[in-house]
């Protein structure tokens, strides 16, 4: 390798999968910096920081592989834990729901007994108020007033 000659350069990034909770580092420079492109020129010391540099990268890409599979399990149960959320939710909201219809029936059923309790006791106090004057009548009629005869 001559001094004069320009040497290419790879300048690729490897992404990895960025989530959008976390900022993902990336790997640069496939191969190295000062080494040529085409594997077969490269000296003996420049393939092997080239050969170890994929195996970084595929460490990498098996780290990430790694990640996105927790990931998935961790969607999963947060989606599980919303679908918990959401059952118990209606559970509780329909057995609430029914004591509240219980308690409307009963409240309901009460009031009903009270006002025909309120309207036998008003009959009854209509009732006595009658019978009291019908017997006042029939006393004063029962009492005779003395005439004067004399």
């Amino acid at each position: 390798m001559s001094g004069s000659v320009p040497m290419d350069v790879d300048t690729t990034v490897v992404e990895t999968k960025k989530d959008s909770s976390t900022a993902s580092s990336q790997l640069t420079n496939t191969t190295p910096l000062h080494a040529p492109k085409n594997v077969e020129e490269m000296t003996v010391q420049e393939e092997k920081e080239h050969h170890r540099r994929k195996g970084e990268e595929e460490y990498i890409k098996s780290l990430q592989s790694k990640i996105d599979i927790l990931i998935t399990k961790l969607q999963r149960a947060q989606e599980y834990k919303n679908n918990e959320v959401e059952r118990l939710n209606k559970r509780r909201k329909v057995y609430d729901n029914k004591i509240k219809v219980k308690d409307d029936r009963k409240n309901t059923g009460s009031n009903i007994r009270k006002r025909q309790r309120d309207e036998t006791d008003e009959k009854e106090q209509v009732l006595e108020a009658l019978r009291a004057r019908k017997k006042t009548q029939k006393e004063l009629k029962d009492i005779q007033i003395p005439t004067n005869k004399d």
